[in-house]
C-alpha cells in the first residue's frame, strides 16, 4: 500500500544566518516539487517569527500552532478532495 505524507517546512527561529536557511529552504522546496511530494512552506506564511514561538523555546506558540494547523487542514482537504475527484 503507498503512504501519502505531507511534508511541513517550518522556519528556525534559533538559526541566525536567515540567508543560510532561506537557500536551504529554498533548495528543498525545489527538490519536494521536482519530487511532486506534497509539502507546506510555513516561511512564505510567517513575518517576523518571534510572533510564532515561545520567547525562551524552540516550540510554536498558540499563535505559530494554530498557522500550522489552518495550513495543514487547508492542504488536506485540498488532497482529500482532489482523491476523490481521482476515483
Amino acid at each position: 500500500m503507498e503512504q501519502e505524507f505531507v511534508v511541513v517546512i517550518t522556519p528556525a527561529i534559533n538559526i541566525e544566518n536567515d540567508y543560510l536557511q532561506r537557500g536551504f529552504v529554498s533548495r528543498l522546496a525545489q527538490i519536494l516539487e521536482e519530487k511532486k511530494i506534497n509539502f507546506i512552506n510555513l516561511f512564505t506564511e510567517m513575518g517576523d517569527l518571534k510572533n510564532y514561538y515561545f520567547p525562551l523555546d524552540l516550540h510554536f506558540n498558540e499563535k505559530g500552532s494554530a498557522l500550522v494547523a489552518e495550513k495543514l487542514h487547508k492542504k488536506l482537504e485540498v488532497w482529500k478532495e482532489s482523491m476523490e475527484l481521482a476515483r
